[in-house]
């Protein structure tokens, strides 16, 4: 079944849209959640630079989790976590990939599924973390003042997808050679082989809300808002889902067309298609430089 419903929108609060990668939809559904005594989980980049998917019961804990995350998330024992919490009578709010969603969502008793409710994002795909890992490497031995720690994959500077980390305490955009990750996810060169598949990359949903980025908006009639802060996709695909949205407090939303969402997120009508390179892809960025890979894989615009 198609979204019932799509919108625009930012969280109200100008400190929480700017830490967001887009508008703050996220942080305002997990915020809901906790002040009812919920539970949360979603995925926080670790102290390791690994991707996983962990509980939040408080605001501040909230914070790790906001931010895009260009890696596979590790769900470890989540899933469990989550039936227990639900089985207490708690209230879960479970953000991920669609195909980690639909997961839960099969295993969940019927009898829980009140209180649970699901978020999907709409996925470019996951590469491998091993690979990020060794993105890692380069950056540290391009820059040893680096503090890995501040890494964060987006930037909200103009609404982009530019990495971003502390270089002898100063957050600095990471651009040209320094970018490659980024790069190469976007060309869709890094992407598990069943990504090219995805049977999610639809309109049609996992979850209760979908959420995203909402490129191209305006592109469907006016649309009289500053988006230069961010703004956010949500699209209500279950009753469920309606109910938690109109709960929400400190969220600006504005209907928009179905139309508009797919027509700016590729991902919603088909998924990434594979590229040739794709093919012994790893084994090649394992055993060249950073500047090999990236004058024979991303060629600079003529």
């Amino acid at each position: 079944m198609k979204p019932l419903e799509v919108y625009a929108g930012w969280c109200e609060d100008r400190i929480v849209r700017r830490s967001s990668s887009s508008g703050g939809a996220f942080y305002a559904l997990a915020a809901d959640t906790v002040k009812r005594g919920g539970v949360v989980f979603g995925a926080i980049l670790c102290d390791d630079m690994k991707v996983r998917h962990k509980a939040a019961r408080t605001l501040s804990e909230i914070g790790r989790m906001m931010g895009s995350k260009y890696a596979q998330s590790e769900l470890g024992e989540s899933y469990d976590q989550a039936l227990e919490f639900l089985a207490n009578g708690r209230e879960v709010l479970f953000t991920g990939t669609p195909c980690q969603i639909a997961g839960l969502r099969a295993l969940a008793p019927d009898d829980m599924k009140g209180n649970l409710c699901l978020v999907d994002i709409v996925c470019h795909g996951v590469p491998s973390v091993k690979f990020f890992l060794r993105y890692v490497e380069w950056l540290k031995e391009s820059h040893p003042d680096i503090d890995p720690g501040t890494f964060r994959f987006r930037t909200l500077e103009e609404w982009n997808a530019v990495p971003n980390a502390e270089l002898s305490g100063v957050r600095t955009p990471l651009r040209g050679r320094d970018s490659i990750y980024t790069k190469l996810f976007l060309n869709g060169y890094l992407h598990r082989e069943s990504c090219y598949g995805c049977r999610y990359a639809r309109p049609e949903r996992a979850g209760d809300i979908t959420i995203a980025d909402f490129w191209g908006i305006g592109e469907a009639g006016r649309f009289d808002h500053d988006t230069t802060e961010g703004c956010s996709l949500v699209m209500i695909d279950t009753p469920a889902g309606a109910e938690k949205f109109g709960r929400l407090e400190g969220f600006y939303a504005e209907s928009r067309p179905l139309a508009e969402a797919v027509q700016g997120n590729a991902q919603l009508r088909g998924p990434v298609q594979r590229p040739q390179q794709r093919t012994g892809i790893y084994g090649y960025l394992f055993s060249h430089t950073p500047d090999e890979v990236q004058e024979n894989l991303l060629p600079r615009k003529k």
